[in-house]
């Protein structure tokens, strides 16, 4: 079944030091190599800016600025990678509003125009860990899909729990094992254990 909104997606975790921001990265990189779709790597984790730092745009003008000024379009910020079906958003600067500008008509609007109408262009955001800030479900309203980062023999059980509880039920929602070493079948969080963006996407 097609999933609304299906080429927006966020990764995010319940914790941090989950893999949130290195399975992003992947993700966006092994979609970018389809030659059916493009990718634009979001940095929603505007209080750490992750993404940014690895990238080496952690100073570059990004999502915050855009909320913030009107004027600016975000085709002049979103910046290209080497990787031609590849591009970055970066966080932008610290706004100590940070969290309303995100739940603001501006940022609907900018989502929309990242996402297009066009369903093999993929916007995928780079959030903050739910339980850690609250720009993770505000976020996660805008999005058609959202994937959960839950580190294996790691993450409890109860801290997966209480982040799901707070993410909108009606999303499509995933939940990504990272670090298995005995694969989905073999640990504590099989039985959550699920990723459909190849059904989804």
């Amino acid at each position: 079944m097609k999933v609304p909104d299906g080429n927006l997606i966020m990764l995010t975790s319940a914790v941090q030091g989950e893999g949130k921001t290195f399975t992003a990265l992947n993700l966006a990189m092994s979609i970018a190599r389809d030659p059916d779709f493009s990718v634009t790597l979001v940095d929603g984790d505007t209080a750490r800016h992750t993404v940014s730092s690895l990238l080496g745009i952690a100073d570059a003008p990004g999502l915050l600025n855009l909320l913030a000024d009107e004027s600016l379009e975000p085709g002049s910020l979103v910046r290209p990678t080497n990787i031609d079906s590849l591009s970055v958003l970066a966080a932008g600067a610290h706004h100590e509003l940070s969290e309303e500008l995100l739940s603001s008509s501006r940022m609907a609007s900018l989502v929309a125009q990242l996402g297009g109408n066009t369903p093999n262009h993929i916007v995928l955001f780079d959030a903050p860990p739910v339980l850690a800030a609250p720009e993770a479900v505000t976020l996660s309203h805008y999005m058609g899909q959202i994937g959960m980062i839950v580190k294996a023999s790691s993450t409890l059980q109860h801290e997966v729990t209480m982040a799901l509880e707070q993410l909108d039920q009606t999303k499509a929602i995933n939940m990504i094992l990272n670090q298995s070493i005995d694969g989905p079948g073999g640990d504590h969080y099989g039985g959550y254990y699920g990723y459909g963006y190849g059904e989804e996407r």
